[in-house]
């Protein structure tokens, strides 16, 4: 409508419509009075006129009297007959230039040994971080949970300021600060408005140096992770993640301890073993301060005049009491042993699980197989991440779509064609010293060893099908497009460059780490898994046991003797019902 009101009104302008000088409008009276030498009036009874004379002076509005009214100046001609289909004539097109080369990361090894490693993004915000080579690895039984707790503890009072003041000072400077343990390292990072780095680093080497690990605290966050137990029983998942790891490394030592402090030991961790792991893992070879979105000398300064100087001699010669000798283990080793463990699945279980159960169904069976495979930095790590990205997998509710793996081989064969199972996954977890890649299938009780059987069918293909050169570019081109969209994340970016430096001392860009996704080839994919296959398998299962009668101390026998010979015939009569 409006624009009808446009084009009438030009028609108005180009056909030398006279209008009187000043112009005022009253839509109350319905008249409008045009003023000229005559102080002629042109009354509302006037229709024709009146209706013209409005028209124009909306039009004369509508472009902000941009230019004087000129009765000889050409009829403007609506430019209609451009389709939306074509380019615009005349008009340059725009040209991707992709960036020549990744931004360099860049390391500075300082005096006292601590690493200080950064990548400027030339952002607005900028992350920066602190992450320090120890985890739950380092722990024994007795003291497993001290990570947890230090990673819950790394924003709390100091010998400076309170837990509120510290609290008060991050909301004021609008940073979002986190931490995080797992089995390898701790950290503590903060992102947040480029001017504010240098607070933000007065702030870590405040809780780094000078934590006073206040009782108080301590049990307020003992509390904090009985609430995490509680809240894992809602996702047997997360249990069964740290269940799984116990039954690949052993639960005594390293790997196989729980990186999720155990219910049993927050009564015994007290003050003293807190302060007795930082005295021996937070050194300044262990630890390397990452930044991504600063400059790098301004930020090795800033570092050297903070962080830099926490670290006294006191605290380099600091020997060990002979009372926590055994607390720690200063350089475990990963030993994988693999093996078997079925846990059951109680009816007060499912019970409690009904309520955040899809549907209200009852829950299913799970079923975890894995195997050992390299470490971070070994020769398998792209081979099997694209094996990885080519098993895929989904869950049966879920809302699949292009771009979200529903041509990967567990969701195509194994999830689209078997409608008892609600999910499979394959993961692939990488460590300093060790790794394993496995399959996590959730299905109907009855048919949970049929799960088993459909995931390692599809391994099995790997080993003895070819793989197709379509499949083969999907999935490369799957792994890199989550390799550079996590890249682009600035928490992300940090995290890629602090673990890096950590676990081998440089970093490659993401460029270097496409190049080789697109290196590896099907006899490399191969190669390595049927390397891997042959590992002893680790398999986890929980499922009621009233449910089905299955002897799985046979099963996993048979799934044991298969991979390490490898055979692919005659999978199906290798599984029997007892």
């Amino acid at each position: 409508r409006r624009m009808r009101q446009v084009w009438k009104g030009l028609r108005v302008l180009n056909q030398g419509t006279k209008v009187a000088g000043s112009k005022s409008y009253s839509r109350s009276f319905g008249k409008f009075t045009g003023k000229s030498n005559s102080h002629a009036k042109l009354n509302a009874g006037d229709d024709e006129g009146t209706e013209a004379i409005v028209e124009k002076h909306k039009v004369q509005r509508f472009i902000a009297h941009s230019e004087p009214y000129n009765p000889d100046k050409p009829r403007i001609e609506p430019v209609l007959s451009i389709s939306m289909r074509d380019a615009v004539p005349g008009l340059q097109s725009s040209v991707f230039q992709p960036r020549a080369q990744d931004p360099d990361t860049l390391i500075t090894k300082l005096p006292s040994g601590l690493t200080v490693a950064t990548i400027e993004n030339y952002s607005e915000t900028s992350a920066v971080g602190v992450y320090i080579k120890a985890g739950s690895k380092n722990e024994t039984v007795a003291t497993n949970g001290v990570t947890h707790l230090l990673q819950r503890m790394g924003y709390k009072a100091t010998t400076h300021k309170t837990t509120p003041d510290i609290v008060a000072e991050l909301e004021s400077l609008g940073v979002n600060a986190h931490s995080s343990s797992d089995r390898d390292a701790i950290n503590h990072t903060m992102e947040g408005l480029r001017d504010c780095v240098p607070a933000n680093i007065n702030i870590l080497s405040d809780c780094l140096h000078n934590s006073l690990l206040l009782p108080e605290d301590l049990e307020e966050q003992k509390k904090a992770i009985l609430n995490e137990h509680e809240d894992s029983k809602k996702d047997p998942t997360i249990l069964l993640t740290e269940e799984f790891h116990r039954l690949a490394y052993g639960s005594e030592e390293g790997m196989g301890l729980s990186q999720i402090a155990p219910v049993e030991n927050l009564p015994n961790i007290k003050t003293e073993h807190l302060r007795s792991f930082i005295h021996r893992f937070y050194t300044p070879e262990r630890i390397v301060i990452a930044a991504a979105g600063v400059e790098h000398n301004e930020f090795v300064e800033l570092v050297n005049n903070t962080l830099e100087k926490g670290f006294t001699k006191e605290k380099d010669t600091f020997s060990i009491p002979p009372s926590e000798q055994n607390w720690f283990v200063s350089n475990p080793k990963a030993h994988y042993v693999g093996g078997l463990k079925v846990l059951d699945m109680t009816a007060d279980e499912i019970e409690s699980l009904l309520e955040f159960q899809p549907g209200g169904n009852e829950p299913g069976s799970h079923v975890i197989i894995g195997f050992e495979t390299g470490s971070v930095e070994g020769a398998d790590m792209y081979p099997l991440s694209v094996l990885k990205a080519m098993l895929g997998g989904g869950m049966s509710f879920s809302s699949g779509g292009p771009g979200k793996g529903i041509l990967t081989r567990l969701y195509r064969d194994v999830l689209c064609r078997n409608s008892w199972i609600e999910s499979v996954m394959c993961f692939d977890t990488r460590y300093d010293d060790t790794g394993v890649l496995g399959l996590h299938g959730v299905s109907s009780h009855e048919t949970i060893q049929e799960t088993l059987l459909m995931m390692l069918q599809e391994l099995m293909k790997i080993v003895h099908s070819p793989i197709g050169a379509e499949e083969l570019a999907r999935a490369k081109n799957q792994l890199k497009n989550m390799v550079c969209t996590n890249l682009e994340g600035r928490a992300s970016l940090l995290e890629d460059v602090g673990r890096q430096v950590l676990t081998t001392g440089s970093r490659e860009g993401m460029r270097e780490m496409c190049g080789k996704i697109d290196a590896v080839t099907e006899k490399e994919i191969q190669k390595y898994t049927k390397a891997m296959l042959q590992t002893k398998p680790t398999l986890l299962v929980k499922t009621p046991l009233y449910a089905n009668r299955i002897d799985w101390e046979e099963v996993y026998y048979n799934v044991e003797s298969l991979c390490t010979s490898v055979a692919g015939p005659g999978l199906f009569s290798m599984f029997k019902r007892t």
